[in-house]
């Protein structure tokens, strides 16, 4: 089987002692928590993609307020490969340092602010809670992670590691 390879940003937004996470409505990843992201356009470097991906998922594509990055910091990179689909993801995972307007509930996602204690890891990707805390304390990472299926949400493999610099 040959595999897709999808390149991707993940954005995650700070705010009031808390994050704002989206609960994916549709499409990949549906019924979970993450952050804002998706597909790299071509043309579009990481960083334009990250502030599209949000602007998007958080209502700006649809007329509504919509969260405008201003300010990203680039985390970690975390390759996901799906044994069951056709599909492996690069993630390029961001923290929003500056940022304004509000989220609101499009046809994709359903925002909702979390307290940092009360992050809901079990209805997230498997190996998020493993690399999201170091996001959010800004320390950089890098690494793999290897699903049995994505419906399933099962981990057959994962590696992370800290590291210095992140390009």
């Amino acid at each position: 089987m040959e595999k897709e390879f999808v390149i991707a940003t993940n954005c995650f937004i700070p705010a009031e002692g808390g994050v704002w996470l989206g609960m994916k409505k549709r499409g990949f990843g549906v019924m979970r928590w993450n952050g804002f992201g998706g597909k790299q356009k071509e043309g579009e470097t990481l960083e334009e993609t990250a502030i599209r991906e949000v602007w998007e998922e958080t209502g700006g594509k649809e007329g509504k307020d919509g969260i405008k990055v201003k300010k990203l910091e680039k985390q970690g990179i975390i390759e996901f490969d799906f044994m069951e689909e056709p599909l492996i993801v690069e993630m390029h995972a961001y923290l929003a340092l500056g940022w304004e307007g509000k989220a609101v509930e499009t046809g994709e996602m359903r925002p909702q602010l979390f307290n940092l204690s009360a992050i809901p890891y079990r209805q997230m990707w498997a190996v998020d809670s493993y690399w999201l805390p170091l996001l959010l304390k800004r320390r950089k990472f890098i690494g793999n992670a290897v699903f049995g299926s994505a419906k399933k949400n099962n981990v057959l493999y994962w590696h992370l590691r800290e590291v210095k610099k992140i390009s």
